[in-house]
């Protein structure tokens, strides 16, 4: 809240940047280095952590040859299944006629 508060006193005219595009928060020109500096460090660790999260998910996303490997396995697996099955119910059609 301290946060907010100093943006709006500092506030003036229409000489403001937007940095946050979600909130209403203003930064004008006349702000100290610091505050500045603040600003946008809070900006740029809000940027990272968005990308990291997309990054995690783009890794997942094209982690083909592992994912690939498992589906194949997987799937060979339920051929093995459905071939076992089929035989069984030949060998009872046979046996029944």
């Amino acid at each position: 809240m301290l946060f907010r508060t100093v943006f709006y006193k500092q506030k003036e005219g229409n000489r403001c940047v937007n940095i946050f595009h979600k909130h209403i928060y203003c930064v004008t020109i006349s702000l100290s280095m610091l505050c500045k500096t603040y600003c946008f460090a809070f900006q740029k660790r809000r940027f990272c952590t968005v990308k990291a999260a997309l990054l995690q998910r783009k890794r997942a996303a094209f982690a083909m040859p592992k994912r690939s490997y498992h589906f194949l396995r997987e799937l060979s697996l339920q051929n093995k299944r459905v071939s076992r099955i089929c035989l069984k119910k030949q060998n009872e059609c046979c046996q029944q006629n």
